[in-house]
C-alpha cells in the first residue's frame, strides 16, 4: 500500500514495496472522504483483492494500526470497520462462553 499520513510503518514493513499499488497512482487507494468509491477506487479495490501478493499483510497491518482511510488489503474504511466489530463480537462471545480468542 502506499504510505500515508496515518499509516504508522515499523520496521519490517518492507511488504509495502511489494505492492500492486507501489506502481500504481496513490489516489486510486485513498477515496475522496465521504464521496464514496471512484471508478479508480473501486479497480484498485479488485485489483488489490485478485492480484496482490501481499494482500493480506496489508489487510492486517491496516486493521492493527488502526487506519482510518483508504483502501488496505482490498478493504474500505467501511469494510476494515465491520471486521473489527466482527471479531469484537466473536471475542465477547468466546469470552462469555469461557474460551480464548484467536485472532
Amino acid at each position: 500500500m502506499k504510505r500515508h499520513r496515518s499509516a504508522r510503518l515499523r520496521a519490517g514493513d518492507d511488504w509495502m514495496e511489494a505492492g500492486v499499488c507501489a506502481q500504481s497512482d496513490p489516489e486510486a487507494w485513498f477515496p475522496l472522504e465521504g464521496g464514496g468509491l471512484s471508478m479508480a477506487n473501486r479497480q484498485a479495490r479488485t485489483i488489490c483483492r485478485n492480484q496482490c501478493p501481499v494482500k493480506d499483510s496489508c489487510l492486517d497491518h491496516a486493521l492493527v494500526e488502526r487506519i482510518s482511510h483508504g483502501i488496505w488489503g482490498g478493504e474500505t474504511t467501511a469494510d476494515r470497520d465491520r471486521i473489527l466489530a466482527a471479531r469484537r463480537k466473536r471475542t465477547r462471545i468466546l469470552e462469555r462462553d469461557g474460551q480464548e480468542a484467536v485472532a
